[in-house]
């Protein structure tokens, strides 16, 4: 009985931090734009939808974790977003993307070992290979 209590209250204890950790938005900052040996780097600046990477912070380890088929699928959902803002043509119209291995990157370091007061870029994708397959809108003028 008493062990049943202690997960009970173990249990309450995380989904308070949980829920603490949902409503502070600022926790975490998702970046859509397509940069590759992002984790481990500081980020100063981050202001609308714009990132600027800072240097990388020393003795940092990285994990890699194979990702699910719906984190493979938000992979190529970012990938395909961060592409089209990069080529930003009227003449481009659909964006393909193919991706093998998606691997998710994370910083494994115990977090007293962190620097506090900065804001660090704490997991990544990666795939192996990542194939873009675009197509050209075709305009027609029939007036001339």
């Amino acid at each position: 009985m008493k062990t049943f209590k202690l997960w009970i209250l173990g249990l309450f204890i995380l989904s308070t931090n949980l829920l603490i950790a949902q409503s502070r938005k600022d926790i975490i900052i998702y970046y859509d734009n397509v940069q590759g040996g992002i984790v481990g780097k500081t980020l100063p600046t981050f202001q609308n939808g714009q990132a600027f990477f800072g240097t990388r912070i020393p003795s940092i380890v990285t994990r890699d974790v194979p990702s699910s088929s719906q984190e493979s699928k938000d992979f190529k959902n970012k990938f395909t977003l961060g592409i089209s803002t990069l080529f930003k043509a009227d003449n481009l119209k659909d964006f393909n993307v193919e991706a093998t291995n998606v691997q998710i990157t994370n910083v494994d370091n115990d977090v007293e070992t962190l620097p506090t007061g900065s804001k660090i870029v704490m997991s990544a994708f990666k795939a192996d290979s990542v194939v873009i397959t675009m197509t050209k809108q075709r305009k027609y003028n029939l007036c001339n």
